[in-house]
């Protein structure tokens, strides 16, 4: 069954365009000075399944958000669902809301993009023309294999196929439009002894089939061992001040730095990196791209969700910082140009305003695996699958205390035991300064790419 087939009848980007400029002219009937429309149709492909049941499920995503500037005055609706009617009623819904809110300072007309010519982003064949089969077989040998092995208690695993197609048309001239597609995997694998229950989690996601990416079968059996072995916890205090993170857990933590990036918050100083422009504020080790178009990473767009071109950014260079992001309205409000960094959410695109962040930051590798990052551990807390509490890190200080469920003792190159929910702690910018080695094994993610870590000045415990 193809994509279409399972959709039933969408609109070509034309026809989204030709929405999107009906809201237009709607919005100047209603005294706008100027307007945005951004339409998003989408839909994601769900199978779920644990060792008892199985479904699988096709949930539409699509609505409309509406922006527009009247006398100073910014205001926002949306809606789901592309229905003219629909599109109509968020205009109008933001019109009105506009003649309520208070004027802001600092708030130009919605600004003109350069010329969007360039060709839609490339998207794999095999996730557009949506094959059912193809997604249950590899579900099937995922399932075979978890349980090849150890029989874990529990075993489920979610098969997430999502593509969409966006437009965003403005008074001031931008017409663009862009596709997505993605695939991403969750899986988790309980085990129990006694009152002791753990569970190994995996997260995978691509822009191929993720099958074809990552073996999902070994990744299923090393979760079922890596629950199993957990369910035999040890507290020991106080371990180490150094901290082993495989790739999940390094961008759980790595994407921390990110809102520090923003150009606003760095201009009003509000951000720890403030001023900091051309200085040294990571390790040399550390360098981070952001890479729009790829490779590596989920999200690959030609222009960001406000319909500005997007091109390769250096953010951290051999630690130093090298970028800040705009969007349109942060830009706006300091005087500078948008960057192509104005996005939403990766899925309920319509959902929420654009902000600034970056497009899809890829992290630059090293030359280790993380087996022999392990190896090269005196002594360390081997953290993976998950890192809690992270919203807690205070943004200004860089102070945080996560807590790793799934954790372990590392001594003499070696891991010896699982531990009891160790907590680590330390401080972001200082710890990103005492890089102590970097893995070589890439992890796709929908925030990025990055590859496992190994840091100093960490406080691991438990």
């Amino acid at each position: 069954m193809s994509l279409q087939q399972a959709r039933g009848a969408e609109l070509s980007p034309d026809g989204l365009m030709d929405r999107a400029q009906e809201g237009l002219e709607l919005a100047r009937s209603l005294g706008a000075d100027s307007a945005e429309v951004y339409l998003w149709q989408a839909e994601a492909h769900d199978l779920s399944q644990n060792h008892r049941t199985r479904s699988f499920e096709s949930s539409d995503r699509s609505g409309v958000s509406v922006r527009l500037l009247k006398d100073r005055r910014l205001a926002s609706a949306k809606t789901s669902g592309l229905r003219p009617d629909e599109i109509a009623w968020a205009v109008r819904r933001a019109g009105a809301i506009a003649d309520l809110v208070p004027r802001q300072k600092g708030l130009e007309r919605f600004a003109s993009a350069p010329d969007c010519t360039a060709p839609p982003s490339q998207v794999h064949r095999d996730i557009i023309d949506l094959d059912p089969d193809r997604i249950r077989g590899v579900a099937d040998a995922i399932h075979d294999a978890a349980y090849e092995r150890r029989e874990p208690n529990y075993f489920s695993a979610r098969y997430q196929v999502n593509v969409g197609t966006f437009v965003v048309a403005n008074t001031e001239g931008v017409q663009a439009w862009d596709r997505q597609a993605h695939e991403s995997f969750i899986l988790e694998a309980r085990c129990n002894q006694g009152d002791t229950h753990k569970a190994a989690t995996v997260v995978r996601s691509g822009r191929e089939p993720l099958d074809r990416l990552y073996d999902l079968g070994q990744e299923a059996q090393d979760a079922v061992e890596r629950a199993h072995r957990a369910t035999r916890p040890v507290y020991l205090g106080k371990l180490t001040d150094e901290v082993i993170l495989d790739g999940f857990c390094s961008a759980l933590l790595v994407e921390k730095l990110l809102p520090s990036l923003g150009g606003q918050s760095a201009a009003q100083g509000r951000s720890y990196l403030s001023g900091k422009l051309g200085e040294r504020i990571a390790d040399p080790a550390l360098t981070l791209v952001d890479r729009p178009q790829g490779p590596h990473g989920c999200r690959h767009q030609r222009v960001d969700d406000e319909g500005i071109p997007t091109q390769e950014t250096p953010l951290v260079v051999d630690g130093v910082l090298e970028s800040y992001l705009y969007s349109w309205g942060s830009a706006q409000r300091v005087g500078e140009a948008p960057t192509g960094h104005g996005l939403r959410p990766i899925t309920n695109r319509y959902g929420s305003q654009p902000s600034q962040k970056p497009v899809n930051p890829v992290m630059a590798p090293g030359d280790k695996t993380l087996h022999q990052l392990v190896a090269g551990a005196d002594e360390a807390v081997l953290v993976q699958d998950a890192l809690l509490g992270s919203f807690t890190m205070d943004k200004m200080s860089g102070e945080f205390s996560f807590v790793a469920p799934m954790a372990f003792h590392v001594q003499g190159g070696e891991v010896k035991d699982a531990l009891v929910s160790a907590s680590i702690s330390g401080n972001l910018f200082d710890v990103l300064g005492r890089i102590e080695g970097l893995g070589s094994q890439r992890i796709d993610l929908p925030k990025g790419s990055y590859v496992p870590l190994h840091l100093a000045g960490v406080t691991g415990a438990t």
